[in-house]
C-alpha cells in the first residue's frame, strides 16, 4: 500500500502519512512491541541502546506490513530481532561485571521465553501429524523432480528445492489446477490459509482429469498429472 520500491516507499510515508495511519495495525503493533521487549527489559541500559538500535529497521517493516504473521513470535520474521535483543542484554549486564548473578531477573526471562515459545505446541499440533511422517517421505518420493507442486502450507518446506511450490488458499473461485503437476494435500488436515472445501475439489479435480492418484491411511493424497511421451512441459 505504501508504493512498489524504495523511493515511492519513503515519499509516500512522507507525503501522504494518512496511508500509514488506515493501514497500520496499531494495537497489534503495540502488543509486538511489548512481546518483543517483555523478557530482555530489565537488563537493558544505556550501552544497549546502539545494538538495539539495529533492529529498527525491521521492527518498522514488522509494524508497517499488512500481514498480521509479521508481527508474531511464532514466525521467523522476527528472529533477528531475536538475537539482536539478546546481544543488547549481555551488554547491559556487561556494565558491572562483578554484579551478583541476579536469579530473580533471570527467572522472569526464563518464564517469558519458555511461555513465548509456546511449550504447549510440542504436546499438542505437532505431535497430531507424527502419522504423516511415514507416507509424506513416500509421497515425496512420487514427486517427479520437475513437477510443480501444490500442497498444505506445514508441507511446502519438504518440497521448497521444487521448480514451482503453492498451497491452495481458502478461495474456490480462485482454485486453476492447471498451474499444478502434482498435489499433495490432507483435507482432514487442511494447515494453515486453507480449507477441507478446497482442497478436496482439488483432489477431484484431479482425478476427473485421470491424474495417478495415491492415498494414505492418514488421509494424505497425493496426484501426479500425467504427461504424454515426448512433453517436455
Amino acid at each position: 500500500y505504501l508504493g512498489g520500491s524504495i523511493e515511492e516507499i519513503l515519499l509516500n510515508i512522507v507525503s501522504k502519512p494518512a496511508l500509514i495511519i488506515n493501514n497500520v495495525d496499531w494495537k497489534d503493533g503495540f502488543f509486538y512491541l511489548i512481546l518483543i521487549i517483555i523478557s530482555i527489559a530489565p537488563f537493558l541500559r544505556k550501552s544497549s541502546l546502539p545494538v538495539m538500535s539495529s533492529a529498527i529497521p525491521l521492527v518498522v517493516v514488522n509494524l508497517l506490513s499488512t500481514e498480521g504473521a509479521q508481527r508474531t513470535l511464532i514466525h521467523h520474521y522476527s528472529l533477528p530481532i531475536g538475537v539482536i535483543a539478546i546481544t543488547a542484554a549481555i551488554d547491559g549486564i556487561a556494565i558491572n561485571p562483578k554484579q551478583k548473578i541476579p536469579w530473580k531477573l533471570l527467572l522472569w526471562s526464563s518464564i517469558c521465553w519458555a511461555s513465548l515459545a509456546k511449550p504447549w505446541f510440542f504436546s499438542g499440533p505437532y505431535l497430531t501429524r507424527i502419522n504423516s511422517i511415514g507416507p509424506v517421505k513416500e509421497a515425496l518420493r512420487l514427486i517427479p523432480e520437475g513437477n510443480r507442486v501444490g500442497t498444505t502450507s506445514y508441507l511446502v518446506p519438504q518440497v521448497s528445492q521444487r521448480v514451482a511450490v503453492s498451497f491452495p488458499g481458502n478461495n474456490l473461485d480462485k482454485i486453476n489446477i492447471s498451474k499444478f503437476d502434482s498435489i499433495l494435500l490432507n483435507p482432514e488436515d487442511p494447515g494453515w490459509g486453507s480449507n477441507s472445501i478446497v482442497q478436496e475439489k482439488l483432489l477431484n479435480q484431479a482425478k476427473e482429469e485421470n491424474w495417478s492418484c495415491y492415498s494414505w491411511d492418514s488421509n494424505l493424497e497425493l496426484c501426479n498429472r500425467k504427461k504424454f511421451r515426448g512433453s517436455n512441459d
